[in-house]
């Protein structure tokens, strides 16, 4: 694939400005980028070198205009922006926890601190009327801790407690598998609430790094879990894997055992990055090697589909997503850290937070007990709190990607004692790297990319 820069330049028949972009060119098809606003207008080979030649046809220059690529109608395609609506929300419900991970990213302990019975009622009823108020069609809840399973009679009240009026409410949690057996996964499937299981790999990598508190492997009894729970979940059961130093050179191996020995379709990988609580130094990924793994699993995930196996990971199809259709549909990954303006935590003393920060009280923004309207408190810490201050660096101001990640997760970032936060690393080196890959799979193989996606976008 070859990639071009082309410069800002008149349309002199119309005085239309056609703004700057990068061509990727493979044989006979060119995809456009427009890294102002994030838009993509995907074409041949002709159409690119009459922009070589800055000879644009009037087809081509209305087909521009439709997509932002021009000064005519580039107000209604700026990029994307947050509405400051918040729609996800997590509600702490335990500091415990049944397992101690390596590189565990919570305070978490054993002393039976769950959240209380008024705190949680409390949160419901501002969930309700702050949905019936802003007339939200939808809203997602996921419980967490801890281990959120470790209340699973919480995860229940809230299941029936936090129902708005003409509000779909979406219910999932993300469990470490250990007490989902049979009897706990049929009430959560009868209940309509998701789930995403964490494993780290086969045996050998999972028990590595995700142990009990008295050090001893978990993966017979995750591994077992989610087999049965995957019996009543089917295809929709997903898992997150953690990426450390120990199982990054192993990433294939691991979607051989998700796909091949586990059936799994929906996967997630997250790369580890410091912990305020744990000294997990060791554990992280150098920038050059999260570029490498990162390629590394594009490459297997291509490969199994290939095959006729059916693979998904959720991070990937998000950054497809992104340069496909533009449109907003991950609070992380498709226009920077969303925390705040688009999710909302709730900690065991109903303080609200913008993101997983409950062990930092520093970074609350208000709370339930206060009687806030969440818009206005959003809105107002947006303007006080350095959470909210943009990231950005010089190796920014040339990235063609910065429209979708904004400098990345501002989690890691102050995870990393930079006050206020910089650009996430991980995120930079993983975009810099899989970005370029992925439109060179959107040229090369559009039948691979539909069946990642499960759709027929290409």
């Amino acid at each position: 694939m070859k990639e071009y820069k082309i410069k800002e330049f008149i349309h002199k028949k119309t005085e239309t400005v056609i703004y700057s972009m990068t061509a990727f060119v493979e044989g006979n098809t060119c995809l456009l980028f427009n890294k102002k606003s994030g838009h993509m207008f995907l074409t041949d080979i002709e159409c690119f070198e009459m922009f070589q030649s800055k000879n644009i046809s009037d087809g081509l220059l209305r087909k521009l205009d439709n997509r932002g690529f021009t000064n005519k109608y580039s107000a209604n395609m700026q990029p994307y922006e947050c509405e400051i609506l918040p729609e996800f929300f997590m509600i702490d419900l335990t500091s415990n926890c049944n397992m101690r991970c390596k590189y565990c990213l919570r305070n978490v302990g054993s002393d039976n601190h769950f959240l209380q019975l008024s705190v949680l009622d409390g949160i419901c009823d501002f969930i309700n009327a702050y949905a019936e108020k802003y007339n939200l069609k939808d809203i997602s809840i996921q419980p967490w801790g801890g281990e959120p399973l470790l209340a699973l009679d919480l995860i229940l009240r809230l299941r029936n407690k936090i129902h708005p009026t003409n509000t779909r409410v979406h219910f999932s949690i993300e469990t470490n598998g250990l007490l989902l057996n049979e009897q706990n996964a049929q009430l959560l499937y009868e209940n309509k609430i998701g789930i995403g299981i964490s494993i780290d790999g086969y045996k050998q990598l999972h028990d590595g790094q995700r142990v009990t508190k008295d050090g001893k492997g978990t993966h017979s009894v995750v591994e077992k879990n989610l087999i049965n729970s995957k019996n009543l979940f089917g295809s929709r059961l997903g898992t997150i894997t953690t990426i450390t130093k120990k199982n990054a050179s192993h990433v294939e191996e691991i979607l051989d055992y998700f796909v091949r020995d586990l059936k799994l379709e929906h996967v997630k990988f997250n790369f580890v990055h410091d912990s305020l609580f744990f000294n997990c130094e060791e554990l992280c990924v150098p920038e050059e090697e999260i570029s490498e793994t990162i390629i590394r699993l594009l490459n297997k995930i291509v490969k199994l589909n290939e095959e006729g196996l059916t693979i998904e990971e959720h991070n990937i199809s998000v950054k497809l997503r992104n340069i496909l259709t533009r449109r907003f549909t991950d609070i992380c990954h498709s226009a920077g850290c969303c925390g705040g303006k688009k999710m909302i935590v709730f900690d065991m003393n109903g303080g609200i937070y913008p993101c997983e920060l409950t062990d930092t009280p520093g970074e609350a923004i208000g709370n339930i007990g206060d009687g806030v309207d969440l818009v206005k408190v959003v809105n107002s810490s947006i303007t006080i709190q350095d959470y909210f201050t943009p990231k950005k660096e010089k190796i920014c101001d040339e990235c063609d990607w910065y429209v979708f990640c904004r400098g990345g997760c501002t989690v890691r970032a102050i995870s990393r004692g930079n006050r206020p936060p910089k650009i996430d690393r991980i995120e930079c080196a993983v975009n810099r790297s899989l970005y370029p890959a992925l439109i060179e799979l959107i040229l090369t193989k559009p039948k691979i990319v539909n069946k990642i996606l499960g759709c027929e976008i290409l």
